[in-house]
């Protein structure tokens, strides 16, 4: 590699951290099993019905219908499924290796489960689901999150469950938070954060029903065995791939494109990673104008 070439591509890595561009943000999973009715919104309002295969964006918005489940392997080798009558949104999900990275989900009614991958385990501060009454945090885990919303009155029945968040803990530990105070809640427990509570959330004494039966979760477990195998060599991966491009040895220029679009060619759908990358290309672009600039000034 060239020394202008060397010199561009560590300006490359230096201007990306200064402006916190993640370098593969964007593409946040892909769908593994499909059921029913689900459909995507993306951050330009369009909606389609989501397929199998297809990748899963910061930004978007799964909804599925009375017999729609999803499942998908995200960046971090995480896991999610999705319930039937779920509207759900991931907020943001960079996964580059780095201590940037970050999962933010919002669960605004339904069921989701969450396995935890690097981001829960060495990034927990950076991982959070937020519902319409609590704020949930991880300790790395396996846990559903399920949100109740209000009822009229003439709908409630004793079979009803209350209306709030409940999160059920498989493996690991979660909290709850609110204004009112945070409750830990351990594997094989559940806590509840109720409609309009003015008190900290609580465990309750037995796992709620509306959780209990998880229709092809069968498929979850040799899966979830395969995925935890992998994340340490994943992640390694993925950090080799920056400290290739921050040490700017040779190939390490033909890995931007790659670090700026990890969908392998896949659409941008969304709108929010073309905005990143034009962001990106602009900066790079001054960057380079005033590195040749300095370099023909030292050649007088």
């Amino acid at each position: 590699m060239g020394h202008i070439q060397r010199i561009l591509v560590l300006a490359v890595f230096v201007l990306m951290a200064l402006t916190r561009v993640p370098a593969m943000a964007g593409e946040a999973g892909r769908v593994q099993f499909l059921q029913g009715t689900v459909q995507i919104i993306n951050v330009r309002g369009e909606e389609h019905g989501l397929k199998k295969d297809e990748v899963l964006w910061e930004g978007d918005t799964v909804v599925t219908g009375d017999d729609g489940e999803l499942q998908a392997v995200m960046a971090d080798q995480a896991f999610i499924a999705i319930r039937p009558n779920t509207r759900f949104k991931i907020e943001a999900y960079v996964a580059n290796g780095t201590q940037e990275d970050r999962v933010f989900y919002s669960l605004l009614v339904g069921t989701l489960r969450s396995i935890t991958g690097w981001i829960g385990k060495y990034n927990r501060d950076n991982y959070k689901i937020t519902t319409p009454t609590a704020t949930i945090g991880v300790r790395g885990t396996d846990h559903a999150v399920s949100v109740v919303l209000d009822l009229k009155e003439g709908e409630l029945s004793p079979n009803t469950p209350k209306p709030g968040t409940y999160d059920v803990v498989t493996e690991g530990t979660t909290f709850m938070r609110t204004q009112y105070g945070v409750q830990d809640i351990q594997a094989g427990q559940a806590g509840f954060s109720a409609s309009r509570a003015i008190t900290a959330p609580v465990v309750l004494d037995r796992i709620p029903q509306l959780v209990q039966a998880l229709p092809n979760f069968d498929k979850v477990t040799s899966l979830k065995a395969k995925l935890k195998s992998q994340l340490e060599a994943k992640l390694r991966k993925k950090q080799q791939l920056l400290q290739k491009l921050q040490s700017g040895g040779e190939g390490a220029a033909q890995l931007l494109p790659k670090l700026l679009n990890t969908s392998g060619g896949q659409s941008d759908r969304t709108g929010a990673n073309t905005v990143r990358k034009a962001k990106v290309k602009s900066t790079l672009k001054k960057a380079k104008t005033k590195i040749r600039a300095r370099l023909k000034n030292n050649q007088r």
